[in-house]
């Protein structure tokens, strides 16, 4: 036995009379949800993922070679996920880091699609 009193198992039943401790109280409805974005910080770094995927997916349509363009286009997402992975881990918040990441990798997916789009309606991929 410890000084500050016995050591129980959290699996063991609650003994007959003694006294229980309060259970915590769920949240209200009322209360909003933690923000997931808390400030020019959050968003400085979504959109540096979003710039990065802008420029080097520009980078690679008007620079790759066309058998070459869907190799680097898809080395230019799984660069953005990284890179979306390094910047929204950075703070150390775990409080919306879902919501962060998901903003980050999906807004540099839909850069990427419409440049590809503007550029295929633009005529920038020959045959």
């Amino acid at each position: 036995m410890r000084e500050d009193g016995p050591v129980t198992d959290a699996m063991e039943p609650p003994t007959p009379g003694a006294p229980q401790a309060p259970a915590a109280a769920a949240p209200s409805s009322d209360e909003a949800p933690a923000a997931s974005f808390r400030g020019a910080g959050d968003w400085l770094r979504t959109a540096i993922v979003w710039a990065f995927a802008a420029v080097a997916g520009t980078g690679v349509l008007v620079g790759a070679g066309a058998a070459q363009r869907v190799d680097a286009l898809l080395i230019v997402v799984v660069a953005s996920v990284l890179l979306a992975f390094v910047l929204q881990l950075a703070p150390g918040r775990a409080a919306g880091f879902v919501t962060r990441l998901a903003a980050s990798i999906a807004g540099a997916i839909a850069l990427l699609g419409a440049l590809t789009g503007i550029f295929a309606l633009l005529g920038a991929f020959g045959h």
